[in-house]
């Protein structure tokens, strides 16, 4: 591998990264095909039913033109049936001579097995070239699949001396707009948003990601053990999907009812206990049973608190504005340690300036 080898690659992640958020549960994959060190031609994973990236980009080519190319993707190509042909099957067809890989798939019905399939066929292949960017853009999608269960961001926005809120609830607007536009891209890039009913009953809002010239509706998941969300809000009234999450022995029969005869409207029953959810089962039950391996958590501070006392959360971005406010509502409700060194940690931080705002985001460490 050379220089030229990690350019085409890199073009291959960049490609990939545009599609970040709209092909899920499946991953986001990048192709460059090249030939005589030209580029004849690219393609990116489609949305769920469409063809994968190297069909994408082999499809354009004739025999005669792809015949000796090199194929350059982000992860292993699938070796298996599913709502697509296999991809090595059209590697092979269109007689590629050399595959680069970036990443091998951790899916067991690819892993390795891709590899085996076009070794055989006499394709040279190579793997590991920017692997590590490679696994960062579907990190969601590795975690899923090893795990089953969801890769969970927790995101909150707070002043330089701790709120997220007034006292009295009110929150618009602590961060700018560029900090509010980064939130609606990892919006974006994720399968599902979590809020508690407080969020809606105090903001009313859509709870979708809006970019320009684009927007996405994701699955959004309300807390609320009670039943207490307004059914008359934007959430429960509207005509996309929502999961209200609520306590069993707690929720009237009454709202139970209303959200459940409403289109795109489904309840989770946690039957557990006592009046917060058990958020280990809830992520089971979005992934295995939903596909989600991407949960965006944006509050309030009772759902955000509810995540670390129960030592849940891979990754947390916090968005600090450049003022106080005095007394104010702390972003993690009824979470506390007894001594500083307990406090949870964030490793691999990252910090980056949005005018007179800060990003602050890393991996929480849960110290096990």
């Amino acid at each position: 591998m050379n220089n030229q080898d990690s350019f085409y690659m890199n073009l291959a992640l960049q490609l990939a990264w545009l599609k970040k958020g709209t092909t899920s549960p499946n991953p986001t994959v990048g192709a460059v095909v090249v030939k005589n060190n030209q580029i004849l031609s690219t393609g990116i994973t489609q949305p769920p039913g469409g063809f994968h990236a190297e069909r994408e980009a082999l499809n354009k080519l004739s025999l005669s033109e792809s015949e000796g190319a090199a194929l350059f993707v982000t992860l292993e190509p699938c070796s298996h049936f599913g709502k697509t042909p296999p991809c090595t099957e059209i590697i092979i067809e269109k007689k590629i001579k050399r595959v680069v890989i970036a990443a091998l798939d951790p899916n067991p019905l690819v892993s390795g097995k891709g590899l085996v399939i076009l070794k055989k066929a006499g394709i040279e292949v190579e793997v590991g070239l920017l692997g590590k960017k490679a696994k960062e853009i579907n990190e969601d999608f590795f975690h899923w699949i090893q795990k089953q269960i969801p890769l969970v961001t927790l995101k909150y926005a707070s002043t330089l001396d701790g709120k997220m809120a007034l006292e009295n609830g009110n929150s618009k607007w602590i961060t700018n707009e560029r900090s509010r536009k980064i939130t609606h891209i990892l919006r974006y890039r994720s399968d599902a948003i979590m809020v508690g009913f407080n969020t809606v009953r105090m903001d009313n809002p859509l709870l979708n990601a809006r970019l320009y010239q684009r927007e996405k509706n994701l699955l959004r998941v309300i807390i609320d053990p009670e039943g207490k969300t307004p059914v008359d809000s934007q959430i429960a009234s509207d005509n996309l999907s929502a999961l209200f999450v609520v306590k069993k022995q707690l929720v009237s029969q009454s709202f139970v009812q209303v959200i459940s005869n409403r289109p795109e409207k489904e309840i989770y029953y946690d039957c557990e206990e006592g009046f917060e959810i058990n958020l280990s089962n809830l992520l089971k039950y979005l992934g295995k049973e939903k596909k989600i391996t991407s949960l965006f958590v944006e509050g309030g501070s009772g759902v955000l608190g509810s995540f670390l006392k129960q030592g849940i959360g891979d990754r947390v971005f916090v968005f600090l504005a450049n003022k106080f406010v005095g007394q104010g509502l702390s972003p993690f409700s009824g979470f506390r340690v007894n001594e500083v060194k307990d406090g949870i940690e964030i490793d691999d931080i990252k910090i980056k300036k949005l005018k007179n705002n800060i990003l602050i985001y890393g991996n929480l460490n849960w110290k096990t």
